[in-house]
């Protein structure tokens, strides 16, 4: 706080001014020795500046103590010696209360005033007194005899000074200004008229009960704890000095209930007093003071909280209410999206009701067509034969004769037939594929061995593998799959027709059932005629064959793989021109999701 030199000689110097006026009016209150009081503010002025203004005063403390010293009994080495253990009882002090009490803020808590207590004044004060009458005793102006009762005057003067004078210099020098309501002012007042009253009942000598030394210090108390109470710890240190000093009065002149015979032990008695007294308030006045700042904060973050809570609750409200726009939003966005997408799909399945009409309409044209033309050839031969039947004489009839052969006639009628038969079956096929192809979701599940379908399979397509191919069969152990027998036996049979209708003359068709990564795995590999590379993209499209015209539907591995999946398994395919194709199907043995037995 004084930082150029000049004002720090200044201060030094007003320091051990003030120093030895403290210590020379203490002094006269010296009775066991010129050197030792009972009453010594000079402790708490050296100790309060050195925790305020820091270690660089001790030059102040140090001069004023020795011309205290000088100028009283003795000679100038013992000044030295106590003046140095009345400068090193203030440094000490300073020192561990700004290490262990919180220094300058020692009276804020309770805890901080205790070790006040304790360090500054119980502690650092048994430094001067040892110091002070050992240099004494040392330089024959003080008797050994009598060390132990000039010590304990020393230092219990020292310790009062500490108790007393220190807190209320420290606390005053932190706040000058009071900032008090009308209402506080008024309470203060009465306060301190109370305080100075039962002072001077207890201690004044105005009254029989100071004069006859009833011990009546405790009425005092409840006063000191009102302010304590009341105010903050600077207006109880104040209120504890007042009350000091009114008794030191009355106790000087025989008065209260600390007057004794010898003067030296009625102030021993006043000073022990004030010394508890001075704890006790501060004491009470910084718990006080620590529970008002601590309600003060509570408060405060209380506040804060609700401050937050009401920006919080705002805020949320805000996003609750964006929330709600946007989840409008969204569900408009959903339920717009959700009517597209019901009109594409109507759309989709229009188209492809178009063209699955198309390609039937395509399928069963050539057949229809083929059929159309040869019942045509059959009305034109049976014109033909109503002819020959309607002839009434044997001219006409020969006539006809050579214009029609009925033999041939006979044969051509048959042939033409034959290939409306072959027509109709054909648009049976169709038909017949198409049923199965609207209704390969339906059926029972139920575990199925791999093994049985297979063989099933080939019983059921024996006539056409009879003559066509060589059967090689090679089936691992396979747990039963769910699954819907008739669909997956169908599957199988297209496929086994599919590699028998490949070989141009005869070939082999291997079959093998294996398990693989948790499917059923079921291959039908042929040695036939392969297919193109180009053709393989479009294999499992709707009336799409590689077969030549009336050979296949284009329905059968489209139906064959819509059947895998809706057992939720997969179908696959490879094949090379020339040296054959194989089919892979795999099949889950947990069977489809929602699947039961």
């Amino acid at each position: 706080m004084i930082s150029t030199p000049w004002k720090r000689v200044a201060a030094m110097l007003g320091l051990a001014g003030v120093y030895f006026v403290a210590g020379k009016l203490g002094l006269r209150l010296a009775f066991v020795h010129a050197s030792a009081t009972a009453v010594w503010p000079p402790t708490g002025i050296g100790l309060a500046a050195f925790l305020l203004l820091g270690r660089w005063i001790w030059p102040g403390v140090f001069l004023g103590a020795f011309l205290v010293n000088v100028t009283t009994e003795g000679s100038w080495p013992t000044a030295l010696a106590i003046a140095t253990g009345n400068t090193l009882e203030g440094f000490l002090g300073a020192a561990l209360v700004n290490r262990w009490a919180g220094g300058r803020m020692a009276f804020e808590s309770p805890a901080g005033v205790l070790r006040f207590t304790f360090l500054a004044g119980l502690v650092a004060s048994s430094v001067s007194a040892t110091l002070g009458v050992t240099s004494l005793a040392l330089g024959r102006f003080a008797p050994w005899s009598q060390f132990g009762s000039i010590w304990l005057t020393w230092w219990l003067g020292d310790v009062a000074g500490a108790l007393l004078v220190a807190p209320l210099l420290i606390l005053w020098s932190q706040r000058l200004r009071i900032r008090w309501s009308p209402a506080t002012w008024v309470e203060g007042a009465i306060l301190l008229v109370i305080l100075v009253g039962v002072a001077v009942v207890i201690f004044g000598g105005g009254f029989g009960l100071s004069r006859r030394n009833y011990p009546l210090a405790f009425l005092s108390i409840p006063i000191v704890v009102w302010v304590a109470v009341r105010f903050e710890p600077r207006e109880t240190a104040t209120a504890v000095a007042v009350l000091g000093g009114i008794a030191l009065w009355g106790t000087l002149r025989g008065w209260g209930p600390f007057s004794r015979q010898a003067p030296n032990e009625s102030l021993l008695l006043l000073q022990a007093f004030m010394g508890v007294m001075s704890i006790m308030a501060l004491v009470l006045s910084a718990a006080i003071a620590e529970r008002r700042k601590t309600q003060a904060e509570l408060r405060r973050a209380h506040d804060e909280l609700e401050v937050r809570v009401e920006d919080r609750t705002k805020s949320l409200s805000d996003a609750v209410g964006a929330l709600q726009n946007e989840v409008a939003q969204r569900r408009q966005a959903e339920e717009d999206r959700s009517r597209m997408m019901d009109q594409l799909l109507q759309g989709q399945k229009i188209q492809a009701v178009g063209q699955l009409a198309a390609g039937i309409a395509h399928e069963i044209n050539n057949p229809v067509g083929w059929t159309l033309s040869n019942l045509s050839v059959l009305t034109e031969y049976l014109v033909e034969l109503e002819r020959l039947l309607q002839a009434t004489d044997k001219a006409e009839l020969a006539s006809l004769k050579k214009d029609i052969d009925p033999d041939a006639l006979l044969t051509d009628f048959r042939s033409a037939l034959a290939d409306c038969t072959k027509g109709a079956e054909r648009i049976r096929d169709i038909v017949r594929n198409l049923k199965e192809f609207s209704h390969i979701d339906e059926g029972q599940l139920k575990l199925s061995d791999p093994k049985v379908l297979l063989e099933n399979s080939l019983q059921l397509c024996s006539n056409e593998l009879k003559y066509k191919a060589t059967l090689h069969r090679e089936y691992d152990e396979v747990s039963p799959v769910w699954c819907n027998p008739q669909q997956i036996e169908q599957l199988l049979v297209n496929l086994l027709v599919n590699a028998a209708q490949s070989f141009p003359d005869k070939g082999d068709i291997y079959i093998r059932s294996r398990k693989e990564n948790g499917f059923a795995l079921i291959q039908i590999r042929d040695t036939g005629c392969g297919i193109a590379p180009h053709h393989l993209e479009r294999l499992f499209e709707p009336f799409f064959t590689t077969k030549t015209v009336g050979k296949g539907t284009g329905l059968g591995l489209y139906v064959a793989q819509k059947i895998v999946h809706a057992h939720q398994g997969r179908i696959e395919v490879r094949s090379e021109e020339g040296k054959g194709t194989e089919f892979s199907v795999y099949l889950p043995f947990g069977g489809p999701v929602g699947s039961s037995a």
